[in-house]
């Protein structure tokens, strides 16, 4: 606490001085203020002295100088403490004291949540493998398992496809899930599937003819003396054709109408094996036709062409020389006449374009004769427009024609087709309804017809001559679309031809399983079954480049 000096004595005296010095009305000056005494000496206190009366302000007067400071007084009494002024501004922190001497242990609390765990740290190097231990004691034998399935395999036969062009054999495997101890087709694993394929044909093929530029047309059959196969090839070729003219005694040369740049050529086996085809007569002619055929009398072939001019008139050229000429135009673009004989007289099955589908009959000693001797007989179609396939054979004692017209296939049959005037008389003794193609044959003692369908099945069936016989089914297994088909027949015997896309194939009965010739051959075939086996010849005529005829034999 502070100390303070008591003044009393000294203010009084200048209250005094003060007072003598103002004027008594107030006025604004007084008199000269004096000069400062010495200032006594400080006394002791005395008694407070009554105050009187403030008298007026006066004017202060000039600051006097300050007198030397007076001996402090004895200190008053403590005054009552004044209110706490407001918080000063903190002072600067000051350095850390000493650590203080560590306090007793607190009680432990309550342990904290665990932490998340922490990233698995690398994998220690393994130790070495401790010694094996002993053996244990055998455990007892679990119960026994059911019985696993067998895997079985199968062989079937695969036809000339993508998978083999010659065919060959396909192998298939699978389990066998009902135990049936059979590979079903929902148990075959086709990943499984392996085929071992023929490298070649079935069949054997025989020595091909010289190679030429230009095929019109070509077509088997067989001698009706002696049953051997014969081969008619027409085509243009100078290079052949001069090797067939120098060989002299194999061409024959009619000059004017009969000759031209194109050579007909009938071959025949022989040769080492006999299996080489050897010229033996034929022609130098203006033809060309690509539907020919090749039918035999006593000895002598009949092969059937067209002359390209006037419409084109069909002719028949016997013993490769002389020929006939067409009653009237026929139809060029597609087959349109077929020949064949009955008790040595020839007949002709003939689309022809102003008057129909006729039976018709030609003298075989006029041959060669320019003037038209053919006969018509009777008209089977008074329309022709529409008619394909006419094909026309002898059939035990009957002359027995088929032919295609506005989607069904005919029959027709007659012991007497020399005396038919009207189409009654060659009647028709069956009918297929639904039909693009048809093919007939005679195996000795019933006729065999096929048809194809509209949508490419195959169909067969056959006749026997007898009363009260009917169209009897023959079973095939020819599966799949056929596009074409041909019969071939001699006793108890009928060959099945029939083409299916890329593949040739020939079944050796109509009832066959499988084909005995399979191929991916492209091209027209002709099909016989000789007395010396069945024989297929294959000609792609529409190749640009140069054609070769292939045959084989079985």
């Amino acid at each position: 606490m502070r100390k303070f000096v008591r003044i009393t004595g000294l203010l009084s005296a200048l209250s005094l001085t003060m007072l003598a010095g103002c004027s008594d009305d107030g006025g604004s000056s007084g008199g000269s203020a004096g000069q400062a005494g010495h200032a006594a000496p400080n006394g002791e206190a005395g008694a407070s002295p009554v105050d009187g009366k403030d008298g007026l302000d006066g004017k202060d007067g000039l600051d006097g100088k300050d007198g030397a400071d007076g001996k402090d007084g004895a200190d008053g009494n403590d005054g009552t403490d004044g209110v706490d002024g407001a918080n000063g501004i903190n002072g600067t922190v000051g350095k850390d004291g000493a650590n203080g001497k560590d306090g007793a242990n607190g009680t432990e609390g309550q342990d904290g949540l665990d932490g998340t765990n922490g990233i698995d740290g690398k994998d220690g190097t393994n130790g070495k493998d401790g010694t094996n231990g002993a053996d244990g004691a055998n455990g007892t034998n679990g119960a026994p398992g059911g019985s696993g399935k067998n895997s079985l395999i199968a062989s079937n036969h695969e036809l000339a496809g993508e998978h083999c062009a010659y065919g060959g054999v396909r192998f298939v495997s699978g389990l066998d899930l009902n135990s049936d101890l059979v590979l079903s087709s929902d148990e075959v694993d086709p990943a499984q599937t392996q085929y071992v394929c023929n490298t070649t044909v079935a069949w054997n093929e025989l020595a091909a003819l010289p190679s030429v530029n230009t095929a019109y047309g070509f077509a088997l059959a067989t001698n009706d003396q002696d049953g051997s196969p014969r081969l008619g090839f027409m085509f243009k070729d100078d290079a052949y054709r001069q090797q067939l003219i120098n060989a002299g005694g194999v061409l024959w040369d009619g000059g004017g109408v009969y000759s031209g740049s194109q050579v007909l050529g009938i071959f025949k086996l022989g040769g080492e094996l006999g299996k080489t085809w050897l010229p033996y007569e034929g022609r130098l002619t203006p033809q060309t036709y690509q539907y020919s055929e090749l039918t035999f009398n006593a000895g002598l072939s009949y092969y059937t062409t067209m002359y390209p001019s006037f419409g084109g008139l069909v002719s028949v050229v016997k013993g490769g020389q002389t020929g006939t000429y067409a009653l009237t135009p026929a139809f060029a673009t597609r087959k349109a006449h077929s020949v064949g004989f009955l008790s040595g007289q020839l007949f002709g099955l003939i689309a022809q374009k102003t008057i129909g589908l006729t039976l018709s009959t030609f003298p075989t000693d006029k041959f060669g004769n320019l003037s038209n001797l053919w006969v018509n007989l009777t008209t089977l179609e008074t329309d022709a427009t529409t008619v394909t396939d006419p094909t026309l054979i002898p059939a035990g004692d009957r002359l027995v024609a088929a032919y295609v017209l506005a989607g069904k296939a005919y029959v027709r049959a007659s012991k007497t087709p020399q005396t038919a005037a009207q189409s009654s008389d060659f009647p028709v003794i069956g009918q297929v309804n639904d039909a693009v193609h048809a093919s007939i044959a005679w195996d000795g003692s019933k006729l065999y017809l096929a048809t194809i369908s509209s949508t490419g099945a195959l169909t067969v069936q056959r006749l026997a001559f007898t009363d009260g016989a009917a169209w009897e089914a023959v079973t095939t297994h020819v599966t799949g679309a056929v596009t074409d088909v041909t019969l071939a027949g001699k006793a108890n015997s009928v060959l099945v031809g029939v083409r299916q896309s890329g593949a040739l194939r020939v079944y050796s009965t109509p009832s066959d399983d499988w084909p005995s010739f399979d191929a991916q051959i492209s091209g027209n075939f002709s099909l016989i079954n000789s007395a010396s086996g069945a024989v297929l010849a294959v000609l792609n005529l529409d190749a640009a480049a140069t054609h070769t005829l292939r045959t084989f034999q079985r």
